[in-house]
């Protein structure tokens, strides 16, 4: 009976000191090198691909500028072809417009080039 008493008690420790490693020790010691290997190597990478993210939106904004600019000087040429040729004068809003267009039109090159 004592030897029963002594073995139940040696189970109960080592069964005690199981879920105390698994419950401490054991979340303490790898959770550290969890986060270094798996979830750092994450957020780097994530990171990386907001940045990616981040640059495509900045090239998708200027190039629509671009393409805005391009179609709207190319419909103010249209026009202003078709008055010339109808033999109007072009009024000083129309050539304000050309200019302050082509302007843009300009920037945005610019602006999508660099």
């Amino acid at each position: 009976a004592l030897s029963a008493a002594l073995l139940d008690r040696s189970a109960f420790n080592s069964f005690e000191k199981v879920h105390q490693w698994t419950d401490g020790d054991c979340p303490t010691r790898y959770s550290l090198k969890f986060d270094s290997v798996i979830v750092n190597e994450l957020n780097d990478w994530i990171m990386q691909f907001e940045h990616a993210k981040a640059m495509h939106e900045e090239w998708s904004n200027s190039r629509a500028a671009l393409d805005h600019y391009r179609e709207k000087v190319a419909d103010l040429q249209a026009k202003e072809r078709s008055s010339l040729d109808s033999g109007k004068a072009l009024s000083s809003a129309m050539r304000e417009r050309m200019m302050r267009n082509n302007d843009k039109l300009d920037a945005a090159e610019r602006e999508f080039a660099a």
